[in-house]
């Protein structure tokens, strides 16, 4: 322990020692006066009794006429005033406080916020004292000097005087830090008290004084202030945010490059100049007053908590987004087919990135070379593997009628050709567009309100676009929204259609393979041909069937019609349907024979329609004849087989051998798992198809 910490702590005794006698009535020291006899003092004693009546009255007459609300106050400037002193008790008190002035070192700890000194005992951090910081000589406690200096003597300089630690300490150790007592130079000038007491300053009374020491105090002002300033500048640090800039790198021998540069960022102590002066002047004050100070430390000690201000956290995935940038695939330029050229990207590995930077001290800096990185799907990639495979080909039948064959013509030709890139939706609406006459389709059967069958513009569309379906269900791609038809459509298998109405039903289905996809279609030989072209990526090929799970019969109705002579006894004239329940399964199968599923795809509901007879009325009465059998009503189907749909014939490409890796198939399970979102309800609306 330093000399100066030292007589700091006897300072402290010696005051506590005098603070706790300093109200006793009885005086001692070398303001007392000698013992005398009490017998021989009587007389006197009387007539002081009888002075201190007579200033009894007087104090008591002055008071009442003193102004209500305005009590007499001392004149005083401090914040502690002791109250009823003696003169003596007074000087005795500013005698004592000049010694611990003179004899203590002005100590200041700083603690970071939320030291707990029961956890971790301030540690002893004060740096040996030197010639130039060693405390002088003083008088002991007990022999104060009656005149001491009125000013302080000459000023040592500020880089002598101070003992402030050459390094910052951990930031949950406190520091204590010193400024030797000959260097402050505290001290109370007694010869201006005095001066001011036999002037009346402070009296109350007959021999009663209430000043504050802390008027009297002189000190050097400059040695404080430098102090707190080097210590501000020793221990306080500004905090540093972290700081990441691009550059360019042309030394790594390849041309140049752009790296970051990150520097990590410094924790602040807030620890402020102006704040630790104020604090040390505070004490010095009360060391003058004569206030207790804290249990085990001198009385001349300050204390400061300051707070750790710590600086963000480098986000490396945000540095990643902001600087970086991920490859672009080749693709193709949907209008003229031509392949649209990749886009290399720029990165960085974010786990040696993160893993320096929790291991990386504060003000570090560390350079990241952004590393070029290559699409997966580059243009002379995908120029060998672009259309390549025929991924599935389907063929379905159609009647003759020859304008609803021209509708099939416009719609395949409209859908002809068209490029869905990977991740892109395909629309049939948005594709081959509203049906009008300005575009050459003619009227051919749809279905209208309450499943009437009615001529309509564009009338057979419905049948290319369950094509394209039915081929879509073949290649396994995603289904976005699909439409059975009001009723059961016999030109794909049960199921497997998809009915469209523009602006109110559309079929969409989304490219989700890793290549364009593009769509053949086309109308030849009684036939719609749809051909799905692209790369092959899955092992597997699928299998497509159906469940008929209810069956609803229709009936026979016979309707009366006045006869006109253009419809005959027996004649039909609503072509019956029977309703059907029927769900389709998917089953997939790899080129080493094993088999997954099957699995659910959709449930689909067609309605029932009533065959209706026409039973010719005349006005007059007729020859009785036999109704003739009708001879155009088709055999109804069995209710407990599927319905006669002719097979459309399918071209799918023999599944490629299998590897040593496999596409996540679906498990099968118990339970079926759900299918793509598909839209399919009990009854269509209004407006049921095109087809």
């Amino acid at each position: 322990m330093s000399k100066g910490k030292f007589e700091a702590s006897k300072g402290a005794k010696v005051r506590d020692r005098t603070y706790a006698t300093q109200r006793k009535t009885s005086r001692t020291g070398s303001f007392a006066a000698p013992k005398k006899s009490v017998s021989k003092l009587w007389p006197i004693l009387a007539a002081v009794a009888g002075v201190l009546v007579v200033a009894a009255g007087i104090l008591l007459i002055l008071k009442q006429n003193r102004p209500a609300g305005k009590p007499a106050k001392p004149e005083t400037t401090g914040v502690y005033v002791p109250q009823g002193m003696s003169r003596a008790e007074l000087e005795e008190l500013a005698q004592q406080a000049s010694v611990l002035l003179r004899s203590s070192d002005l100590v200041l700890t700083l603690e970071p916020q939320g030291w707990d000194p029961d956890a971790a005992p301030a540690p002893e951090q004060t740096a040996p004292q030197t010639e130039a910081t060693a405390p002088q000589t003083e008088a002991p406690a007990d022999e104060p000097e009656d005149e001491p200096a009125d000013e302080p003597e000459e000023e040592p300089s500020v880089h002598e005087e101070m003992t402030v630690q050459p390094a910052a300490p951990k930031p949950e150790e406190p520091v204590v830090l010193t400024l030797n007592a000959a260097n402050v130079g505290a001290d109370i000038n007694l010869v201006a008290l005095r001066e001011d007491l036999d002037a009346g300053k402070g009296k109350l009374g007959t021999d009663d004084y209430a000043v504050d020491l802390a008027d009297y105090l002189i000190y050097r002002e400059n040695a404080v202030h430098d102090f707190a300033v080097q210590t501000a500048a020793d221990y306080g640090t500004p905090l540093t945010q972290p700081t990441v800039e691009e550059a360019a790198d042309s030394g790594s021998g390849e041309g140049e490059s752009r790296v970051l540069v990150i520097r990590t960022g410094v924790t602040g102590r807030a620890i402020d100049a102006a704040e630790i002066e104020e604090l040390l002047t505070e004490t010095l004050k009360k060391a003058a007053r004569g206030d207790a100070a804290p249990e085990g430390e001198s009385p001349l000690s300050a204390r400061m908590t300051y707070i750790w201000e710590h600086p963000e956290q480098v986000d490396v995935q945000a540095l990643y987004e902001t600087y970086c940038s991920e490859p672009t695939d080749a693709t193709v330029n949907k209008s003229n087919g031509e392949i649209i050229d990749d886009i290399p990207g720029f990165g960085f590995n974010r786990d040696d990135v993160q893993t320096w930077l929790n291991q990386a001290g504060e003000g570090e800096e560390y350079r990241v070379k952004l590393e070029s990185i290559q699409a997966e799907i580059t243009a002379s990639k995908l120029k060998k593997m672009l259309f390549r495979d025929t991924l599935i080909h389907v063929d379905t039948n159609h009647t003759y009628n020859p304008p609803r064959t021209n509708n099939l013509i416009l719609a395949s030709k409209a859908v002809d050709g068209t490029i869905v890139l990977p991740g892109e939706v395909f629309s049939f609406n948005a594709t081959v567009g509203m049906r009008t006459a300005e575009k050459g389709y003619q009227e051919a059967e749809i279905y209208a309100a309450g499943g009437v069958s009615m001529p309509g513009l564009g009338g057979g569309v419905c049948q290319v676009a369950s094509t394209i379906y039915y081929a879509c269900l073949l290649a396994d791609l995603e289904t976005v929204e699909r439409h059975p038809h009001m009723f059961f459509s016999a030109y794909v298998p049960g199921g497997m259609d998809a009915a469209i109405s523009y602006g109110v039903q559309d079929y969409k289905f989304r490219n989700n393979t890793p290549y364009p996809i593009r769509i053949d279609a086309s109308v030849s030989g009684g036939q719609v041909h749809v051909t799905l072209v692209g790369t092959e990526w899955k092992d597997y090929t699928v299998k497509m069937t159906y469940e008929i799970e209810d069956t609803i019969e229709y009936e026979t109705v016979v309707k009366d019609v006045p006869y006109d002579g253009t419809i005959k006894e027996g004649q039909i004239l609503t072509r019956p349907y029977t309703g059907y329940t029927i769900t389709t399964y998917r089953t997939l199968i790899y080129a080493n024979g094993k088999k997954e599923g099957p699995f659910k795809v959709a449930t689909s509901h067609y309605n029932k329609r009533d065959e209706v007879i026409a039973h010719v009325v005349y006005d007059t009465p007729q020859p009785t004849q036999p109704a003739p059998a009708p001879t155009t009503q088709p055999p109804a189907p069995a209710p407990t087989t599927q319905p006669p749909a002719p097979a459309p014939t399918t071209t799918q490409p023999p599944a490629p051998a299998p590897t040593t890796t496999e596409p996540p198939a679906p498990a099968p399970t118990t339970t079926e798992p759900a299918p793509p979102p598909e839209s399919s309800s009990d009854a269509a609306p209004a407006d049921s198809g095109e087809g």
